[in-house]
């Protein structure tokens, strides 16, 4: 199983789809997802058939942990642990004015 990210992503923004590509063999996806390794059944989020994970709101400044076990009837195959880090603060957007208007410059 390949995650579509790198395993250690230390600017993030505050929101996150975690995405893998499953395994020939599986039927479905245990997901763990937490702030401390090794992950453990606190962090369990559910088994699932499709390849992606939305956690929902993240915190700023923030180590995560997740990982996807392969599924199927004779068991499960445990995944990797892979990693992010959300950024601290969000990055300061600049407005130039009359730039849609073609006039900036």
């Amino acid at each position: 199983m390949k995650p579509s990210m790198p395993p250690s992503l230390p600017a993030q923004a505050r929101n996150a789809s975690l995405t893998w590509t499953g395994g020939a063999q599986a039927d479905s996806h245990d997901v763990y997802f937490g702030t401390t390794a090794p992950l453990g059944p606190v962090d369990f989020q559910g088994n699932q058939p499709g390849t992606s994970f939305d956690p929902g709101a993240l915190a700023p400044g923030t180590t995560y942990y997740w990982r996807a076990d392969q599924v199927n009837a004779e068991g499960s195959l445990k995944g990797c642990t892979w990693m992010f880090t959300t950024l601290s603060e969000l990055p300061e957007v600049i407005h130039a004015s009359g730039f849609e208007d073609g006039e900036g410059g």
